[in-house]
């Protein structure tokens, strides 16, 4: 798969960030507070051995990913090709399944990015 990425500027919306954030995200998009100058770090890998994250709405709570995984019951067969957005070993987002908390768009926001997964068409 492949990541689109698309700068999102929270002074020129109608409404709240988080709330639209909220109601434009997908399965394969998602919205998250980066510094611009950080997207071309971002990488696209599979989940890691002993990967840990703080699931959005958990509070900040770290759970390893293979947790986070089982609990979406996600076949473990599944597990290993669920892509992983990573900033540098941060991970920002489980694609199609759970953003961070850490990268959420918050009232705040001044600049938001639309993070868009392609899958590979085969």
């Amino acid at each position: 798969g492949r990541l689109e990425f698309e700068l999102v500027d929270c002074g020129k919306l109608k409404c709240d960030p988080v709330a639209f954030a909220r109601a434009d995200a997908t399965k394969h998009r998602a919205y998250i507070d980066i510094d611009p100058a950080r997207l071309a770090g971002l990488s696209l890998t599979a989940p890691r051995t002993g990967d840990r994250m703080c699931p959005l709405g958990m509070g900040g709570c770290h759970r390893l990913v293979s947790d986070v995984l089982i609990d979406r019951k996600l076949p473990a067969r599944l597990r290993s090709s669920v892509p992983v957005l990573r900033d540098g070993d941060a991970i920002v987002w489980l694609v199609g399944i759970q953003p961070d908390e850490r990268y959420k768009v918050t009232a705040t926001s001044n600049t938001m990015v639309r993070v868009t997964y392609r899958e590979d068409q085969t």
